[in-house]
């Protein structure tokens, strides 16, 4: 656990619910700014640097609070209107690294977001969000933007991916962009193009373990997004991830029903010996194969 002396604060975590699948209010944007952590900035017990950001919330209302960075590896805290850390999370999953929170606030009351680097020592510029309501029943511009220069059918696919993921499931998803190659050294030229789904809520280690569902939302992805290469699937709260990917083997394999080749990345088991030192760091498999732990 983080260390919070310079902020006089408690280090007590209370107990909080995630919010598995919004009421049907709608969004309201509290937040969204950039920000910049630099020498001069606070600093934690453990040399890390973090800016404060304060919001007003309502008892029983559903908040989302998203952290990215390119510069650093981000970490968020938030703290209730009486100084206690409530939550906290690091990495949204084991491939996405930018932080995530979502959470039912138990009180009324200003407060606080701590935007921090998982590293003592880091700077640089970060974006910062903080969405209350119905966030995952996600805009059209916000889908748009979740995948580089998507067409109208890749976002209509995506919109509809999650419809269907979420339809009688209490599961939240966090939809992300990514690059292919900050996971692979060689990847399909053509399609540079990733999606990060962090499930969390109830259905999570269902849907995780539903291969025919996730190989069904992900062939539909990659065949109407035509830079889009690979889906992974994962969870802040369930370890292991799945990856499903183009395989062009496969395509002289079609199946009478003239499927996509899109298929599960193959299981590559990193030895203890072999699993990167620090946080920051991940194992590089080959295409077609996802670290399994």
């Amino acid at each position: 656990m983080r260390a919070l002396q310079q902020l006089g604060v408690l280090s007590t975590v209370v107990s909080l619910s995630f919010c598995m699948g919004w009421s049907a209010a709608k969004a309201e944007t509290l937040l969204n700014t950039q920000g910049t952590l630099t020498t001069g900035d606070a600093v934690l017990d453990d040399g890390s640097l973090y800016d404060q950001h304060t919001f007003s919330g309502n008892s029983g209302e559903q908040v989302t609070i998203s952290l990215e960075s390119q510069a650093f590896d981000p970490y968020l805290i938030l703290l209730d209107p009486d100084g206690n850390r409530i939550s906290e999370n690091d990495d949204i999953s084991h491939s996405n690294r930018n932080s995530q929170l979502r959470v039912i606030l138990p009180s009324t009351g200003l407060y606080i977001v701590v935007a921090n680097s998982y590293e003592s020592g880091k700077n640089g510029d970060y974006k910062i969000r903080i969405d209350v309501g119905d966030y995952q029943s996600s805009t059209p511009e916000a889908i748009a933007a979740s995948i580089p220069n998507s067409s109208t059918l890749c976002n209509s696919t995506l919109e509809g991916t999650l419809d269907r993921l979420k339809a009688d499931r209490d599961v939240g998803i966090l939809v992300s962009a990514l690059r292919l190659n900050t996971l692979y050294e060689e990847i399909i030229s053509a399609r540079p193009n990733g999606l990060n789904m962090a499930f969390s809520g109830p259905a999570t280690e269902s849907l995780l373990t539903s291969p025919q569902v996730l190989n069904q939302a992900s062939s539909e992805l990659i065949q109407n997004c035509d830079s889009l290469g690979a889906v992974i699937f994962g969870s802040a709260e369930v370890d292991g991830e799945e990856v499903f990917g183009y395989i062009p083997a496969l395509e002289n394999s079609r199946n009478a029903s003239n499927s996509f080749p899109v298929s599960k990345f193959a299981c590559a088991p990193i030895a203890p010996e072999q699993r990167p030192a620090a946080p920051t760091q991940r194992a590089t498999p080959q295409w077609g194969e996802q670290v399994c732990l």
